[in-house]
């Protein structure tokens, strides 16, 4: 027996106001605080608009139909479940929260889209959230602050944004594969899924085993954008294997930002490295292979320590500077 417990006002004298919905499907906006316990039933999106609250029980089972009565969102054949506000799982791996199709047909997946809701991937490694059918699992377009870690492989169907006071740390061997049509259609080029750098992106892989950020696509000639740095933002990478991107790397490197890479690599992409330094940079033991256009451009009057790396296939310079200084 599905429980929903919607809209909960304080009523004053130690009294609350309850609706209460039994096996009925559910679908649109959730604008207050809501309880889900037992199996509800979802046969279009939902959506917890900012400032809401919607806590799943302990063994609270979500099924998703398998289209979507609303026919909205990012995918209109598909339902979706996208937070503004807070999603509150109360679960343990004993006693999990499931979130499942009711069909062989897929839902789209669980979208964290205002940088809150920190700790949801990891309650479902440990087991207490489970995502079945979920064609795109848990994803987000803006981390929460504070330190994010990535030990395993996913998908990003958007342009993804750390902000400023936010990390994330990729790990060694892992690849991250890029929309080749941004769902959000947003960023700089809102056709391409972009890695946008507000705080710090960590990349600790090795050459041996190297993290993977690349397009999500068999296609030969798609593209995602790549790596934009904005001001303030610091990209310290080491092992990290970039490919089929508009910029691999690009951006402005300001005197609070960093950038860092060490035994990496960059190919296929329209361009390589292309920043403007206002602080020294360094770039060892990288290649930059199969480059359109230029392989290294750096502007702005900082200066681009450029060792022990190699260019090949260029269509354009190498290497090219515009005020910026180039210490090989």
């Amino acid at each position: 027996l599905g429980v929903v417990l919607g809209d909960i006002p304080d009523l004053g004298s130690g009294r609350i106001g309850l609706d209460v919905l039994f096996q009925q499907p559910v679908e649109g906006n959730i604008s207050g605080s809501q309880r889900w316990s037992g199996e509800v039933s979802v046969d279009g999106d939902l959506v917890i608009e900012p400032g809401a609250v919607l806590t799943l029980a302990a063994g609270t089972r979500v099924v998703f139909a398998g289209t979507d009565s609303r026919q909205t969102g990012f995918d209109a054949g598909r339902c979706e479940l996208i937070a503004y506000g807070d999603l509150v799982i109360e679960a343990t791996s004993a006693a999990p929260v499931r979130l499942e199709a009711a069909s062989s047909r897929d839902w789209l997946g669980l979208l964290l889209l205002n940088g809150n809701n920190p700790g949801l991937e990891s309650r479902a490694e440990e087991g207490g959230l489970v995502l079945a059918g979920a064609r795109l699992g848990i994803v987000r377009s803006r981390l929460p602050p504070g330190l994010t870690q990535w030990t395993r492989s996913r998908r990003v169907p958007w342009d993804l944004v750390i902000p400023a006071g936010a990390e994330l740390r990729l790990a060694s061997g892992i690849e991250v594969r890029f929309a080749a049509e941004d769902l959000g259609v947003g960023g700089r080029v809102p056709s391409f899924a972009e890695l946008v750098v507000e705080g710090g992106l960590t990349i600790a892989g090795s050459a041996a085993s190297p993290a993977t950020l690349t397009v999500d696509s068999r296609r030969p000639d798609a593209l995602w954008y790549g790596v934009r740095i904005v001001a303030g933002g610091s990209v310290e990478a080491t092992g990290l294997d970039l490919s089929q991107a508009v910029r691999g790397i690009s951006g402005e490197v300001s005197q609070t930002g960093a950038l860092r890479l060490a035994d990496s690599r960059l190919s296929r992409l329209l361009y390589g490295l292309d920043v403007d330094l206002f602080r020294d940079a360094a770039v060892d033991r990288t290649s930059f292979e199969e480059i359109t256009a230029n392989g290294v451009r750096v502007g702005g009057f900082g200066r681009l320590r450029l060792r022990g790396s190699t260019i090949e296939g260029a269509g354009q310079e190498g290497v090219l500077t515009s005020n910026a200084s180039l210490e090989l």
